[in-house]
């Protein structure tokens, strides 16, 4: 009989989430959006497709900067990058949108109570003590090892190459310089040598992370408990490893700067000045064990991924920088966001928007940012971190690693281009949701990025 209460209780709440999104009123209705591809998972299948570009495009130029999709069960969703509806998300009612549940558990179980996991003044108070070690002098002291990782990178390429041009899956060697840059710099730890054939487990298991998530998507499709087992496998792995470095460093930090000096990054890693900090911190500002060690998987991952997503956790109107046309014929300057709403902040279309970078905006044009940039650019006051991008988000949950990652991405072209030649060899698409190149091709096919390389100057050439 309990039994059959319980089951009485489960299809009563679905029946009742199924009435709720399929015909009752939502304050939502009036914005516009594409039709729901499917009666149960919506338009999530084209929002996070592996190629779903055109179906953004689309999105972007058909609906404009504020467009309604479909989620499970007909759930009404929004879409944004008007630039204040961005701000009132991600800044000033950063504490009504939070990042979903479902985003902070799968992050919890993958790498802990990080960053990435946490919400609210927990998030606030991991996020003080961990800025000081992102700032900008302490980021300059970092040069000397970014350059001798690259040094390594480039001496790496040049012996496949030393012989005359040859096809590279530059993707794989990028990867580990990444994870090796963010391995020194970040943890006072070196994962790989940057030899060809070595292959670090730690290396491995992030790069296989996201691919292998990615195929555990959506719960409507058949359950791949291979899959999920996979996870497992990254997950222990990852955590292996950073437990492994957590055990040696705080020793070492312990026995005084001497001991320090001895270890890879000489104690002006993150991790090392991060440690420091949290010894020297209040005890209510101190961060215990567990999550000093889930910083670390989650500084590697975040090295290389950017999320944009949040739940409105209470009513809110949403303000518009400019109006949109509802499906009733009047134009919008607000919208009451219910709550438990899904909201998907679209970095991709803000960073392209013609009413904002001109009709020039799909074009690559490094140049634009040589002279004063057009006043649309600057009265959009777009709230991302970096140069009117939202590349590296912006508000509590901005990137806090942004200008190392700047940093990283100055030194590795600097290095390759003055040593090396790169021509395409084959046509390149890119996934989407992870923004990964792979040879145009099968969609389950191996992500790769191989052009010819040659060299065109002698290893000893400096930056």
């Amino acid at each position: 009989m309990h039994y059959l209460w319980l089951l009485v209780c489960a299809v009563g709440l679905f029946l009742y989430t199924v009435w709720s999104s399929y015909f009752a009123r939502n304050p939502l209705d009036n914005i516009p959006g594409p039709l729901r591809q499917h009666w149960c998972t919506g338009n999530l299948n084209q929002i996070f497709a592996q190629y779903a570009w055109d179906f953004h495009k689309m999105l972007a130029e058909r609906y404009g900067p504020v467009s309604k999709f479909y989620g499970l069960f007909g759930a009404r969703e929004l879409y944004v990058f008007d630039p204040k509806a961005m701000y009132h998300i991600l800044a000033k009612d950063q504490d009504t949108f939070e990042v979903t549940p479902a985003f902070l558990a799968t992050s919890k179980v993958l790498f802990g109570d990080g960053l990435l996991s946490t919400s609210g003044e927990h998030h606030r108070k991991q996020r003080k003590l961990l800025n000081p070690a992102f700032s900008i002098s302490h980021v300059r002291n970092m040069v000397p090892a970014f350059l001798q990782v690259m040094n390594c990178l480039r001496d790496g390429i040049a012996a496949q190459v030393k012989h005359g041009p040859r096809e590279i899956n530059m993707l794989e060697w990028l990867n580990r310089t990444a994870l090796e840059l963010v391995g020194q710099s970040g943890l006072g730890y070196s994962f790989d040598c940057l030899k060809e054939g070595y292959v670090n487990p730690y290396s491995a298991a992030v790069k296989n992370l996201v691919p292998t998530i990615l195929k555990v998507r959506f719960i409507v499709r058949i359950f791949p408990w291979k899959a999920l087992k996979e996870v497992c496998g990254i997950v222990d792995d990852m955590d292996e490893a950073s437990m492994k470095v957590f055990e040696e460093k705080k020793p070492a930090l312990s026995a005084g700067d001497d001991a320090v000096l001895h270890q890879v990054g000489e104690g002006k890693d993150i991790m090392s000045i991060l440690l420091r900090a949290n010894m020297d911190a209040s005890a209510e500002d101190r961060l215990p064990d567990s999550e000093l060690v889930a910083q670390m998987s989650t500084l590697v991952f975040t090295a290389t991924h950017t999320t944009a997503g949040a739940l409105a956790l209470n009513d809110i109107v949403l303000p518009f920088s400019r109006p949109i046309k509802g499906n009733d014929g009047t134009y919008m300057r607000e919208v009451l966001v219910p709550k438990n709403t899904n909201v998907i902040v679209s970095i991709l279309n803000s960073n392209r928007d013609p009413e904002t970078w001109g009709d020039d905006a799909l074009q690559c044009k490094p140049e634009r940012w040589l002279s004063p940039l057009p006043q649309s650019v600057v009265d959009a006051e777009i709230p991302g971190v970096y140069s009117h991008l939202m590349t590296f988000i912006g508000g509590g949950r901005a990137c806090i690693g942004f200008k190392f990652s700047e940093l990283e991405m100055k030194i590795v072209l600097c290095k390759l281009v003055q040593t090396f030649r790169f021509t395409p060899t084959k046509e390149i698409d890119w996934t989407t949701q992870v923004s990964s190149p792979n040879v145009k091709g099968p969609e389950d096919a191996k992500w790769q990025l191989p052009p010819r390389a040659e060299m065109i100057s002698d290893c000893c050439v400096q930056c």
